[in-house]
């Protein structure tokens, strides 16, 4: 891999992080009220809290694992021109796979506990990885369609991947949740 076509590579996921920062920014309102995270009464009254920090926290460790993973593997090979850093890149992409899930999770299930809801951490993992999956299956239907465009696929990868994982995630997270008591007493 070039250095051109690794310019370009991380031009395409800041990219997409920008796209993902302006589709969250539409939802200011809500999001901004649900990243108080503020004790709710319902657990229903959490999930825009948990969309949002399963989705950012998706996003981070999606990006971060793919760059950490694609660093070492670059760092481990003498010869990091070619095939070498083609097989680098593949190893970052299973990064990014691997970090996206733990990252939504531990977003939705922090988010979660912050207002007040018991939920589930394992379902929250079993969403996560779930969402993950389908949302790489409508991204691997979109680029067909689109005939393997590459300049969509990564901001879209950056973007749809960790949001579809989150909502798995907030799902699960929230199968059978329950408020924790208020450790407040009211007169």
């Amino acid at each position: 891999m070039t250095l051109t076509a690794r310019v370009r590579a991380v031009r395409l996921m800041l990219c997409g992080l920008l796209a993902l920062g302006l589709t969250l920014s539409a939802f200011e309102g809500p999001i901004v009220r649900a990243a108080a995270l503020e004790p709710v009464e319902t657990p229903g009254q959490a999930v825009p809290a948990e969309l949002f920090w399963g989705t950012l926290g998706g996003a981070a460790f999606g990006v971060g694992g793919f760059f950490g993973a694609f660093a070492l593997c670059l760092a481990s090979v003498s010869d990091s021109s070619g095939w070498a850093a083609l097989g680098c890149a593949i190893l970052g992409i299973y990064g990014y796979g691997l970090g996206v899930p733990i990252g939504t999770t531990l977003g939705v299930s922090w988010a979660g506990a912050r207002a007040g809801v018991q939920g589930s951490v394992l379902l929250s993992a079993l969403g996560a990885v779930l969402g993950e999956v389908l949302g790489l299956g409508i991204l691997i239907g979109i680029s067909n369609a689109l005939e393997g465009s590459d300049e969509l696929m990564i901001p879209l990868a950056v973007g749809f991947v960790p949001l579809m994982s989150a909502l798995g995630a907030t799902l699960g997270y929230n199968l059978g949740a329950q408020v924790a008591p208020s450790s407040t007493l009211e007169p």
